[in-house]
């Protein structure tokens, strides 16, 4: 059969565990030469698992080149680079299986992952199908719950956790460290604060002095009234 190959990565992390695009590639390439097909096109996406079809162009392409004929399947790595959503995964698959009338077909190269078409004489397809894609669902929903307690806690701990630090840190080696000149800026703010001066006051002055804020623009109120309560608290 004449397949399209589709190859899918999150995060840099996969790529450096062997997960690349290249590599899932080159797997494709050698389950089609082993079984007798041909890969007329590769698309690759670098998204997430749980998104539909309106924000995978890679994916999107591919089942068209289905739909349009120029290829008569599609071949993923492992299953779960359609999809690590079970109710993604399964629309996915029933649309490849509608297309062709009716003989469009998606392959893993997994051989735990062979037999992925629905077969009404044998049930247990569909079964070990959606308990893979149950199991790819949970691993992700695992992660992102361990990453959220790994946040709080660093939160809890006074940690960075990312964003834009706020004015007087910056980010250094994924720890926040104080920024000097921003410091120096606050501590001014907060001495012209003592001596009464107004928040709006307080950015006149430092716009006319052409000191620049967070990300070099213009100071405002709210701005000046948010350093002066960072420094506060962090005298007190």
């Amino acid at each position: 059969m004449n397949l399209t190959a589709y190859c899918r990565v999150l995060t840099q992390r996969q790529e450096d565990e062997g997960l690349s695009l290249e590599a899932q590639e080159a797997a494709i390439r050698r389950w089609a030469k082993a079984h007798g097909h041909r890969i007329v096109s590769v698309h690759r996406d670098a998204v997430s698992g749980t998104r539909d079809l309106e924000g995978r162009e890679g994916l999107s392409r591919a089942l068209a080149e289905v739909q349009a004929g120029q290829a008569e399947g599609v071949a993923v790595w492992k299953l779960d680079r359609v999809a690590r959503d079970l109710m993604v995964q399964e629309a996915v698959l029933r649309d490849v299986w509608r297309m062709r009338d009716g003989h469009g077909e998606l392959f893993s190269t997994v051989p735990s992952e062979a037999n992925l078409r629905d077969d009404p004489e044998d049930p247990g397809r569909r079964l070990m199908r959606q308990v893979f894609g149950a199991i790819a669902d949970y691993e992700r929903s695992t992660i992102a719950l361990r990453l959220r307690q790994g946040r709080h806690h660093k939160r809890l701990r006074g940690g960075y956790i990312g964003g834009a630090p706020r004015y007087g840190l910056q980010a250094q080696d994924r720890e926040l460290a104080s920024h000097d000149a921003e410091g120096e800026v606050a501590e001014h703010i907060a001495a012209l604060r003592a001596e009464g001066l107004s928040y709006r006051a307080i950015s006149d002055l430092l716009n006319t002095e052409r000191v620049p804020a967070k990300r070099g623009g213009q100071w405002h109120p709210q701005t000046v009234a948010r350093v002066a309560r960072w420094q506060a608290q962090a005298a007190g």
